[in-house]
């Protein structure tokens, strides 16, 4: 990324800024194969924007916070102890819980025993079809809510038989990247997880 920035600095800070949408289409023809470049950027320039009309984001965009969805907290892949701690560190009404180890089952019971707060869990494509048949039944009785990318990213087949079967909605992230892979998807996860890095920014918004 810094390479690229590099290579095209000069392009980068020649360009008229006076509408974010239109530096996006820029940036976005300047470094075709960099979105997480071009995310970076289109956020700096949002933030920018804000600050040069003296507007927060919400109220440019028309948005009411009254209305703003909760997003969740991650604890990551630790020693159980450690994700409790983190847990216990940071109260919050929705966590997603990162799995994919010989311990998952453990892990999500231990948090479970220290909060009722929603609980999500992202195997980040850590399982085989076998495991995640066996898990999933269980992560459902311990009132988690959904479960993201269970099986590795190109694993339709497996998926395809996981969405069959699977008593808890299954979220793809891996498996979508950009826009073209969302049809993929259908009949194979009931959701997609949308990043600002796949959209290249918040202007695709």
């Amino acid at each position: 990324m810094v390479a690229d920035l590099e290579a095209k600095r000069a392009m980068i800070e020649k360009f008229a800024f006076t509408e974010t949408d239109r530096y996006w289409h820029y940036l976005h023809h300047l470094l075709p194969k960099n979105p997480f470049l071009v995310c970076a950027l289109d956020m700096a320039a949002w933030d920018l924007f804000g600050k040069m009309t003296g507007k927060p984001l919400y109220k440019m965009w028309r948005g009411d916070t009254t209305k703003t969805p909760l997003t969740d907290y991650t604890i990551g892949i630790d020693s159980i102890e450690k994700m409790t701690e983190k847990l216990k560190e940071k109260p919050w009404p929705i966590y997603k819980i990162k799995v994919g180890t010989a311990d998952d089952m453990a892990i999500v019971k231990a948090l479970r025993a220290q909060t009722d707060a929603v609980l999500r869990v992202d195997a980040n494509a850590g399982w085989d079809l076998d495991t995640a048949l066996q898990l999933i039944p269980q992560l459902k009785e311990l009132g988690v809510e959904l479960v993201e990318q269970p099986l590795a990213k190109d694993n339709w087949e497996g998926m395809k038989i996981l969405y069959e079967q699977s008593s808890l909605p299954l979220m793809a992230d891996e498996s979508c990247v950009s826009e073209a892979d969302v049809a993929k998807c259908e009949g194979h996860f009931h959701g997609v997880n949308i990043k600002l890095t796949k959209c290249s920014g918040i202007t695709p918004r």
